[in-house]
């Protein structure tokens, strides 16, 4: 579990620190404010595919193009200037075992990235030629033909049949039970999935089984929470708007079943948030806990930087009780 970030030169982060990172982490604050750059540093920290994971991040936020100065222009500070040899990004952190850190540099003349990925003390140097890779427009329009060392859940939920495989996987076995136990949360009379033909859901009291695309977008959502935190066992889930598609009112008992799921398959968090509901259901499910650490990070911007204000479970719980605005 990654224990401290350090960003520089990444969309709104100059120079930003963040230590003492829990096993959940929930990212709150304004708009624009970088919460979901924050999470893209992740993705391009723990990433192996290097060039492709930030394909990937263009693409989510409808950013991709077909020129290379605009590609790189995308991901940079608005302030540098895009001549010579320029430092792209540099993101690092780490876990209990290693230091890890992505420095990408891009040489304006030759069109090139220039990754240099350092896990402990080896140097793994990978050239990517831009103007290959950004023309080709299959890689651009195609997602999903990369494996990531992590697990991302996007605004927009995936569909019932991206998952079909994952459900009867054999090492699915067993995590099953605990997904049922998330879905739940939203649809108490189910008993059961199945993937024979279509996706379907076997409900208490009904003798036929009901298509799962009938059960409306909350549960579509839920669907996507509960497979990205098994398939994300011992890993990193990152989660872009915890609160989409779900009632206000409900919040507190996903967050419960959240925090169950990823004290029993040992996943780290990290999830961005708008929704006041969403953080008072957090504080009140982590309040209940004393087996697993979390905290909320507010994201503030002050004379051009990135600063961040980290609340503990004890502040988070005050919070909630007094109805206080912290978004």
């Amino acid at each position: 579990m990654l224990q401290s970030l350090h960003i520089r030169l990444y969309r709104q982060f100059k120079d930003f620190k963040l230590d003492n990172l829990k096993q959940v982490n929930l990212i709150v604050g304004k708009n624009t404010v970088g919460k979901s750059s924050l999470l893209e540093t992740i993705r391009i920290l723990l990433d192996t595919n290097k060039i492709e994971v930030l394909n990937d991040i263009l693409i989510l936020r409808d950013e991709h193009h077909g020129n290379p100065e605009q590609f790189i222009r995308s991901l940079l500070p608005a302030w540098i200037d895009m001549k010579g040899l320029l430092e792209l990004l540099d993101i690092s952190g780490n876990n209990k075992s290693n230091n890890f850190r992505t420095l990408a540099k891009y040489d304006s003349l030759e069109k090139r990235i220039f990754f240099n990925k350092e896990n402990s003390d080896q140097d793994n140097p990978d050239y990517s030629r831009l103007n290959d890779f950004i023309r080709n427009r299959d890689i651009r329009r195609n997602r999903w033909s990369y494996d990531y060392t992590y697990r991302y859940m996007g605004i927009v939920s995936n569909t019932y049949n991206y998952y079909q495989n994952l459900w009867k996987d054999k090492r699915f076995s067993g995590d099953d039970k605990l997904a049922i136990e998330l879905l739940q949360k939203i649809l108490p009379e189910l008993e059961e999935i199945d993937f024979t033909y279509t996706a379907v859901a076997k409900l208490k009291g009904i003798n036929k089984q009901i298509p799962l695309g009938s059960l409306g977008e909350g549960f579509k959502r839920l669907f996507n929470l509960a497979l990205e935190m098994v398939y994300a066992r011992d890993n990193v889930l990152l989660i872009d708007e915890f609160e989409v598609g779900l009632h206000h009112s409900i919040q507190e008992q996903i967050w419960d079943a959240t925090l169950m799921m990823a004290k029993e398959l040992n996943v780290q968090l990290f999830v961005t948030t708008h929704s006041q509901d969403c953080i008072y259901g957090f504080a009140r499910a982590l309040n209940k806990r004393d087996d697993i650490d979390g905290q909320a990070i507010r994201l503030e911007a002050h004379e051009g930087k990135i600063h961040a204000l980290a609340m503990d479970k004890e502040l988070l719980f005050t919070i909630a009780e007094t109805q206080t605005e912290v978004r």
